[in-house]
């Protein structure tokens, strides 16, 4: 077996070019035992520690392009990451089971003003992570489309906003929040919601069909995050508005027995990304002018007021992570980015 350091020599050659052909069938091999033996998340690690030491090599275009798309691509071949079926279905599961109300979330992220303007039904379903819609530019008439309704309370309020000749596009998954957004959205008497049962890896709307892309808390869901930013890439118009808050987390910071846990993935921490890894998918899908509008640090006390994480999940965070980072187990972020005009 050879070492990762070895394994990833050979990765960087194979991508530049220069490993013979004869040696090709060898150093895949090898590199597949690699991700074997360590797991795509080691492999990872282990591949960015080999590249920071080497930050005065400045390796051309194309072979970074195509290393991260090898890794984009890479399948899981370890338990040390879960299979895209796996966690659809375990954010499945864990969503159906949210208990009747998490109001607190909604009261810690929005004023008493934005609440009034929605059904207590949709308050008692907040499950985001921060509030990405005071940085939106929402006019009126806009067709707006909501990554992930979960409960409504985000549509609500853009549908306030766009009025009645706009619509807000509520996009979830999962029928139960389809129907809890569509009937928030009667309670509350507007006309313009309407919700579409799909995935964030592919969007049922046609090309260039809408201006504006919101979503909480939901992109780090997907284990095909890359996938995701260009689908929205894909139905945005040119020069349309991508606003979005989720949680970014250091990897290489949280214990390997949180990572793989089920309610800390569909909590969004053990699948999301590092903030600059967050912003070089936005950008490598093709938008422009992606930045970080909002940051706030999430402690462990602050995932528990989440359901998802589950009384396991916390006392692990509590036992396993340092005390001095129970304070910032993670950071909710809220990213904007434009999709170019054309020319």
């Amino acid at each position: 077996m050879i070492s990762c350091s070895e394994a990833v020599k050979q990765l960087w050659e194979y991508l530049d070019g220069t490993v013979d052909e004869a040696d090709r069938a060898l150093v895949e091999e090898h590199l597949s035992r690699c991700r074997r033996c360590c797991g795509e998340l080691e492999f990872a690690r282990e591949l960015r520690r080999v590249l920071a030491k080497s930050a005065s090599v400045d390796p051309p275009a194309d072979v970074l392009r195509r290393l991260s798309q090898t890794l984009e691509e890479l399948k899981p071949m370890s338990p040390d990451l879960m299979h895209t079926a796996e966690i659809k279905d375990l954010v499945r599961d864990a969503y159906r089971q949210v208990p009747p109300t998490t109001a607190a979330v909604a009261h810690n992220l929005y004023s008493n003003e934005e609440l009034a303007l929605v059904p207590q039904s949709a308050i008692d379903r907040a499950l985001g992570v921060a509030n990405h819609l005071r940085h939106a530019t929402i006019r009126s008439g806009d067709t707006v489309l909501d990554l992930g309704c979960g409960g409504g309370i985000d549509t609500i309020l853009a549908a306030h906003r766009t009025g009645p000749t706009g619509r807000v596009i509520a996009l979830d998954f999962l029928p139960e929040m389809l129907t809890r957004t569509a009937d928030a959205a009667a309670q509350a008497e507007l006309s313009n919601v309407e919700p579409l049962e799909g995935e964030l890896e592919a969007i049922p709307l046609p090309d260039d069909s809408v201006d504006l892309i919101i979503s909480n808390g939901v992109i780090n869901l997907s284990a095909r995050k890359a996938r995701v930013m260009a689908e929205c890439a894909r139905v945005l118009k040119p020069g349309g508005e991508l606003c979005v808050s989720d949680l970014t987390v250091e990897q290489d910071h949280l214990p390997r027995e949180i990572l793989t846990q089920p309610a800390a993935w569909a909590g969004c921490v053990a699948g999301a990304l590092a903030e600059d890894d967050f912003l070089h998918k936005v950008q490598r899908a093709g938008f422009t002018g992606a930045r970080v509008l909002h940051r706030e640090p999430l402690s462990i006390e602050d995932c528990a007021l989440y359901p998802l994480f589950s009384d396991e999940v916390i006392a692990l965070m509590r036992r396993l992570i340092p005390i001095e980072r129970h304070g910032r187990v993670a950071v909710a972020v809220v990213v904007k980015a434009f999709l170019p005009q054309m020319q």
